[in-house]
Order: structure tokens, then C-alpha cells, then sequence
């Protein structure tokens, strides 16, 4: 039996420019917490394991790891998380995102569409339990 899910988010690469919007806008949303934020690319998938969230929020530039084994290895952690991607800007190139989709990505978000005041309608699925993003 695999361990019982977290109502909250793990954000990993907290080093990247928009983490401290998403920090904010998260901390206002009800029933939504973070969980823990991973700087590092060999943390994420033991901290995936132990915390099952909700959703686990991937920045693209994680620094020192590839960007879909590491995918691969959150979704083998905890399978029924949200697993999005957060890239810079849009579109990823079709053969990385295929490879994410390959890897068990279940949403992406381009950070230049999503501003402060709009980034709250893209969050606030996780009151209901439902992802607001979907590829």
C-alpha cells in the first residue's frame, strides 16, 4: 500500500526566478501548503516518496540533473501525484515534451503566460483536487 497523499505541493528548484511568486501565490490559496522545496536534483524523488502530494512542481534548468529522468524517477516515487512542469517559456520543443509525456509529466506551464495575477486560476484546481493545468 503506498503512503497516504499530502493536500500540498513539493517544488523543486527553488533557486529559479519565479520561486518566490509561486511561494506566495501558493501560501494564499486554502488547503494548499508546501510540503517541502528541494534544491537539489537527488532529493526530490526520496521527499516524493515519503510525502505522496498532491502535486509536485519541476522547474526545467534543474541544475546537476536531466530534466526527464529526474520526471521519471518522481513518478515512480509517487505515482498519483500531479507531476508540472514549469518552464520559462513556451512551447517546449516537441521531442522534449514528448519525452516528458513519455516520462509521466501530467501538466506544463510556460512561466512567461503566467503572471502573478493570473497564476492563482492556474493553482486553484488543487482546492478541488484537480490539477489546474493539462497538457
Amino acid at each position: 500500500m503506498g503512503a497516504m497523499r499530502s493536500p500540498g505541493v513539493i517544488l523543486v528548484n527553488t533557486d529559479h526566478a519565479f520561486a518566490a511568486i509561486l511561494r506566495t501565490v501558493l501560501a494564499a490559496l486554502p488547503r494548499v501548503a508546501f510540503l517541502v522545496e528541494v534544491r537539489t536534483g537527488v532529493e526530490p524523488a526520496r521527499e516524493a516518496a515519503c510525502l505522496s502530494p498532491t502535486a509536485i512542481l519541476v522547474a526545467t534548468n534543474l541544475p546537476g540533473r536531466l530534466l526527464t529522468p529526474l520526471v521519471r524517477d518522481l513518478r515512480a516515487a509517487s505515482d498519483r501525484s500531479k507531476l508540472v512542469v514549469i518552464a520559462d517559456r513556451a512551447p517546449l520543443d516537441s521531442v522534449t515534451l514528448r519525452a516528458l509525456l513519455d516520462a509521466g509529466v501530467t501538466g506544463c506551464l510556460a512561466w512567461e503566460d503566467a503572471p502573478p495575477d493570473v497564476l492563482p486560476h492556474y493553482l486553484s484546481g488543487w482546492q478541488t483536487g484537480e490539477c489546474g493545468w493539462r497538457l
